[in-house]
């Protein structure tokens, strides 16, 4: 009899747990169980856009996704993806908002909500590089997709101007990425290395932040690098120009230890008008020069034994890789250690072979090179060592 019973009311638990599955499954089977045959794709979508002005981003995602997925003809499709991209981004979901908003882009370039789709692809990208330390390419891609917005839709005020603000943001990521770079050769004694960094830094981002921290690193590495006048130029032009950076007085002192004294050209023009310039005991003023950032020593060319590019005696043609950018490398090589254009340089890493670049161009205190091959299997880093092969 108790056995009876006991399997009666296993059969009712039974019961009991499946009608609790169907349930539950109903109600978290999202809209693909609940509207596939109820509801059209204007009623979804106009469901999915009122969660959305909500704030329901997670809501409104689901309903937006089965949109575009199951009325690919439907007019709401290519809305869809533009939503869903703005879901992503509103919570933070960075790399599949980039998905989204790439897949907008490439079906539907001429659509009203192109431009701030092209405005928040950049940023959700710029979003991806999580500090100033992480791979520096994504940061560029972030820069590219900005620069579109103005480019492709000079008409879409708000968003051109939201993008060149948000250009800042990205320039200032790279200076800072730069500048860290910077301090660790310095750091490590490799004031060459550094010091070409630094020029890097100022001339692609001449309008960062950390343009007086940058003015100030380069001076510094003049100074341990022989180069007084250079030197000497550089705390001039950041005493004069910066008059409230944080470092003034240690500026100042550098100054005076060369044997300079640093007084503003609005005090000395004041002076001069009035009649107080004693012109024959006051010390002559050094000129600013414009640009003061320049490479006018020739230094002894690359040693082989020496990536960060200080010479130690070598005159083989070495250098590293600085940047990556897309098929181009910038390398610390300048034409005073010999590099000239159509230079064939191969790339190494630990004494093996990792492609082949050559050089393009060459600028102030970098070259630029193209990448010729990659070895299978194979990346092109950041400080990776480059020799000369050949030329054209």
């Amino acid at each position: 009899m108790n056995g009876q019973r006991k399997k009666k009311l296993w059969s009712v638990c039974r019961m009991l747990l499946y009608c609790l599955v169907l349930i539950i499954s109903a109600g978290c089977g999202g809209p693909s169980m609940k509207f596939q045959e109820s509801q059209s794709d204007t009623e979804l979508f106009e469901h999915a856009k009122t969660l959305y002005e909500q704030g329901e981003y997670r809501s409104a995602l689901e309903y937006f996704i089965y949109v575009k997925e199951n009325f690919l003809r439907s007019d709401y499709a290519g809305l869809s993806r533009f939503y869903a991209g703005q879901c992503y981004f509103e919570l933070e979901k960075f790399d599949e908002a980039v998905i989204e908003y790439r897949s907008f882009l490439s079906f539907f370039p001429n659509d009203p909500n192109s431009a701030t789709a092209q405005y928040r692809l950049g940023v959700s990208l710029f979003e991806q590089a999580l500090g100033p330390d992480q791979d520096q390419s994504i940061l560029q891609e972030a820069f590219t997709e900005l620069l579109k917005v103005a480019e492709k839709y000079p008409e879409d005020a708000d968003d051109v101007q939201n993008a060149e603000t948000f250009l800042k943001k990205v320039r200032d990521r790279s200076a800072e990425h730069e500048y860290r770079v910077a301090r660790f050769y310095r750091k490590e004694k490799r004031y060459k290395a550094s010091k070409n960094r630094v020029l890097y830094l100022m001339k692609e981002y001449p309008g960062t932040s950390l343009y007086d921290d940058a003015l100030y690193l380069l001076a510094l590495n003049y100074l341990d690098l022989g180069q007084k006048e250079e030197g000497k130029a550089c705390l001039l032009e950041l005493l004069e120009n910066y008059p409230a950076y944080e470092e003034r007085e240690k500026a100042r002192k550098r100054l005076g230890d060369l044997g300079e004294i640093f007084i503003p050209h609005s005090v000395a023009s004041s002076d001069t008008a009035h009649g107080n310039a004693d012109t024959s005991s006051q010390e002559e003023i050094p000129q600013k020069e414009e640009p003061i950032v320049e490479l006018s020593n020739p230094e002894t060319p690359l040693s082989s034994d020496s990536p960060s590019g200080e010479s130690v005696g070598n005159t083989a043609l070495e250098g590293y890789v600085v940047l990556i950018r897309d098929d181009q490398v910038f390398l610390n090589l300048i034409r005073e250690d010999g590099v000239r254009e159509g230079m064939v340089l191969e790339v190494l890493r630990d004494a093996k072979r990792v492609g082949v670049v050559r050089v393009l161009e060459i600028q102030e205190g970098f070259s630029l090179a193209r990448i010729e091959s990659i070895e299978s299997g194979m990346t092109i880093r950041e400080d990776d060592i480059v020799r000369v092969l050949g030329d054209e």
